[in-house]
This record gives C-alpha cells, sequence and structure tokens, in this order.
C-alpha cells in the first residue's frame, strides 16, 4: 500500500498472538462484545496441529495472546478461519474427514450470539464446493451470501480462485 506505515509485529505469545509456530488467515470482526482476531496456529500448548484461535483486540490496538476455540478445534487441522461480518458465522479449512494434509475441505459453523459457543462445525455438503480437491482460504462476505475460496486439485496444481453465491438466504 503505497504511504502506509510498516507493519509491526503483534508480539509474541504469551503477551501477543505470534508463537514459534506458525500463524494463518487472521480475520478480524467488531461486535457489541469488542474487537476480536481469529487466526490458526500449531504453536500454542496443547495445539492439536493446526487450531483456531481468538485473540482480544484492546481500544489501543494492542492483540492479546489467542485462546483455542475448543468447540472448531480437534486432532485434524483447522485452519485459515473467516468470520462473517456480525460474528455470527465461520468458514475454515479442514482435513477433518480423514482426509490427507493436501486435502482440505470447507466446513462451517454459526452462534445464535457473539457470546454464544460455536455450532459443531459442518463440512459443506455441496460438490460443487467442496471437491476430491483442497479446498482452502473461504472467505464470506459481508453479507454472507457469497463465499470466496481457492481450489488446487493436485499438490502441483497452482489453483485458482472461485466465488459461490448462496441462495434462499
Amino acid at each position: 500500500m503505497r504511504g502506509s506505515l510498516p507493519p509491526l509485529n503483534l508480539g509474541c505469545y504469551p503477551a501477543g498472538p505470534n508463537t514459534a509456530g506458525a500463524e494463518y488467515s487472521p480475520s478480524l470482526v467488531h461486535t457489541s462484545d469488542g474487537r476480536f482476531l481469529y487466526f490458526s496456529s500449531n504453536g500454542y500448548p496443547g495445539s492439536q496441529g493446526q487450531d483456531i484461535y481468538v485473540s482480544k483486540v484492546l481500544e489501543d490496538g494492542t492483540v492479546l495472546a489467542g485462546t483455542r476455540v475448543t468447540e472448531l478445534s480437534g486432532p485434524s487441522d483447522d485452519r485459515m478461519p473467516s468470520v462473517r461480518q456480525d460474528g455470527l458465522e465461520i468458514v475454515f479449512s479442514s482435513n477433518r474427514a480423514g482426509n490427507s494434509p493436501f486435502d482440505q475441505d470447507i466446513y462451517v459453523s454459526t452462534r445464535s450470539s457473539t457470546s454464544a459457543p460455536w455450532s459443531t462445525p459442518q463440512r459443506i455438503d455441496n460438490p460443487s464446493i467442496n471437491t476430491p480437491g483442497s479446498e482452502t482460504r473461504a472467505s464470506l462476505s459481508g453479507d454472507g451470501k457469497r463465499l470466496y475460496f481457492g481450489r488446487k486439485l493436485t499438490p502441483e496444481d497452482p489453483g485458482d480462485v472461485f466465488v459461490s453465491l448462496r441462495t434462499g438466504k
């Protein structure tokens, strides 16, 4: 970005969200409960591979250490979360269906309010979205009507970007 300041590291665990592991795909959401940064990491104590974490963002912009979102994380690779603008829906990539580490599918979870727990994640049951390839980096539009994601058909495939329109919402 032209005219922007150099990026700042958000700090290391336990004072900030970064660890010696790998953190992926931060997703910032502003809710009535405050500002939160969702991301995935494999570097926190107790991580079971890539898990989904949430950090509170303070008024001065300080981002606290992440807390594992247990209802969204498991022994599989759960990564690259994207939270809808209202904080009530999240999509992420996972190999939880017994897939290989390469073969990620897109999962979705919802909640009734920003203070409620997330529902059990469900694999999006649409063969046009989740294929035998690898679907990653899912992102919801602000109104939740469009799902953007990447797809690689093989590990050697450079990948493409797709959009799926939600009907009936």
